[in-house]
């Protein structure tokens, strides 16, 4: 009975690293798309009617969206697919120190990736190219009204 709960607990921990794995490589693809929501912001820059920018600013944040989601193989949010893992555990038949090992590695690993301090550390040039292109946009809107 030890034996297959040592192997079910196994593979829970492998689950737990895929999502962390997959988690990391859809920041490491937001880091890489933030670089062309940048560019496009500046090009956006170069339109000479105020409301015509604020169509393009939007176009390109549309782009972003779709291109950030594109490849993304489940569209749930990270959270529920934590809350998902967690709900799986619960309902597994795990002896109890295996049940909270694996609940605590799926608390730690939700929190190291999910908390705002590590979504900054982890995505540094999404931040601060939506930062740019935020501004741009209360810019232009701004500059539309006057």
């Amino acid at each position: 009975m030890d034996d297959n709960n040592q192997e079910k607990s196994e593979q829970y921990e492998r689950k737990i690293e895929d999502l962390k794995n997959y988690i990391e490589v859809q920041y490491e693809n937001l880091n890489m798309e933030a670089i062309w929501l940048f560019v496009a912001t500046l090009g956006a820059w170069s339109v000479t009617n105020s409301y015509l920018k604020i169509v393009a600013i939007l176009i390109i944040f549309f782009l972003f969206i779709y291109k950030t989601f594109e490849n993304r193989s489940d569209r749930r949010p990270f959270k529920k697919m934590f809350a998902s893992l967690k709900k799986e555990i619960e309902t597994s038949d795990l002896s109890g120190d295996h049940r909270k090992a694996r609940l605590y590695d799926v608390d730690m690993a939700e929190q190291a990736l999910l908390s705002f301090k590590s979504n900054f550390i982890l995505t540094p040039r999404f931040f601060v190219c939506y930062f740019f292109w935020a501004a741009s946009f209360v810019f232009f809107v701004d500059d539309a009204i006057k």
